[in-house]
């Protein structure tokens, strides 16, 4: 009777084991995707972002000779986590990021949704972690006026997103970090932005901005440390000190970085057209304008 029971016991659990296993291996719903069509509907469904109103396939067929990857999406693991994500290989390239729980996360991989700058996907190296993206990347260079096409490999990391891959980033300590913007033609944010090694921060807002006049504030350890982690591993030697669009009437950043073995990094970017890298970076600075609790200098 006892062995009878322990039969029953054993029977019952192995059974509720390979009734979790095939819950768990029930396919999510990109790994349901089959077609263009499949796609377009889920990101209509699923997404809440502009990239599914936008014409993703026009004028791409399924063999279209023109794309050196001629898929025109991908089910992959991305961010290593065992769920397929989705890259779609379209007009725009893209990631859309599987949280689980019906939850996901859309990466914007082009420059944007409006500009000639886009990306073409060469290769999806996936025998290393993260899963690697080998992209080319046509820009106009304004000292020889012509289109330069250059390589780049770019990976999704845990807090940086899409970022252009570095296997050797830099650990030099950093003194101060300067970010000053300018005019465009339109209502672009006007201000200048210095961040220094104690923590200690000075906003001049000029024109443009929720406020007006100059504040500082302090910066928490762990976000300095997090913009300063960014920077070493942004400072590449493919890093230009020019970056420019080809069109007029833009917005400049001006980026000045100060590293306390004497170095100095200056960067003039007329357009934010510069790396992913350096995008990420202008967008962790432009943030602490609403994030951090400013205090108005009485003495200027």
């Amino acid at each position: 009777m006892r062995i009878f029971s322990k039969t029953i016991l054993l029977t019952a659990a192995v059974l509720f084991v390979c009734a979790f296993c095939f819950a768990q291996k029930k396919p999510s719903e990109i790994d349901q995707l089959r077609s263009k069509d499949d796609v377009r509907n889920f990101l209509t469904k699923r997404i809440s972002h502009r990239w599914k109103k936008k014409y993703i396939w026009t004028d791409i067929s399924d063999a279209d000779s023109t794309k050196l990857l001629k898929e025109l999406f991908y089910k992959l693991d991305l961010n290593n986590d065992g769920r397929n994500d989705l890259l779609v290989n379209g007009n725009y390239l893209f990631a859309v990021i599987d949280l689980g729980h019906n939850k996901y996360e859309v990466h914007n991989i082009d420059y944007s949704d409006w500009t000639d700058r886009k990306y073409t996907l060469i290769k999806i190296e996936n025998r290393t972690s993260p899963l690697l993206l080998i992209l080319a990347d046509q820009t106009w260079d304004n000292q020889s006026r012509n289109n330069t096409i250059f390589r780049d490999t770019i990976g999704l990391t845990a807090d940086m997103g899409f970022i252009e891959y570095n296997p050797n980033p830099l650990t030099v300590d950093i003194k101060q970090i300067n970010l000053r913007t300018t005019m465009c033609f339109g209502t672009c944010p006007v201000f200048e932005l210095t961040i220094n090694d104690d923590q200690a921060v000075m906003y001049n807002a000029i024109q443009f901005n929720k406020v007006s006049g100059m504040f500082y504030s302090k910066l928490s350890a762990d976000k300095l440390k997090k913009i300063s982690s960014l920077i070493n591993y942004i400072n590449k030697p493919s890093l230009k000190d020019h970056y420019a669009v080809e069109w007029t009437d833009d917005q400049s950043v001006i980026l000045d970085i100060k590293f306390k073995n004497g170095q100095v990094k200056h960067i003039t970017d007329y357009g934010e057209i510069g790396t992913l890298g350096l995008r990420k970076l202008y967008a962790l600075i432009f943030n602490l304008r609403n994030e951090l609790n400013w205090k108005k200098n009485e003495t200027n």
